[in-house]
């Protein structure tokens, strides 16, 4: 997996992007996301549209700040819904779906739960 800064670099290849990619991380980052740590593949938002995979996955700890982890259930049950919600009506039967599963799967730790990170690129 490309580490965060070879990331970013996509992160820039935007065409219709109404707003500066990094700045938008920046804000993230000051609203306390962290950053969930997988090949992220966002499935067609629609039938006209591709699927994008320069994005990070995040998520906005609620209660508690300074979490450092998650559990990998929630995790692929939010992926699993999202792909539902867009009408793939079998997440397991999409290889970036299953990519993203395998390696949520190889990161859980005794507790079946997942590092998260600071927001690059800090």
């Amino acid at each position: 997996m490309p580490g965060p800064r070879n990331r970013l670099k996509y992160a820039y290849r935007t065409i219709n992007d109404s707003f500066d990619p990094l700045l938008r991380l920046k804000i993230f980052s000051k609203l306390g996301a962290r950053w969930i740590k997988i090949p992220y593949t966002q499935p067609a938002l629609d039938s006209d549209k591709e699927k994008v995979e320069n994005l990070y996955l995040l998520t906005f700890p609620v209660s508690d700040l300074t979490v450092s982890c998650i559990d990998a259930e929630v995790v692929i049950n939010f992926l699993k819904n999202l792909y539902k919600s867009l009408l793939i009506e079998n997440p397991y039967a999409d290889e970036d779906f299953l990519k993203m599963v395998r390696n949520i799967e190889q990161q859980k730790d005794n507790k079946s739960k997942i590092q998260l990170y600071s927001v690059p690129p800090d």
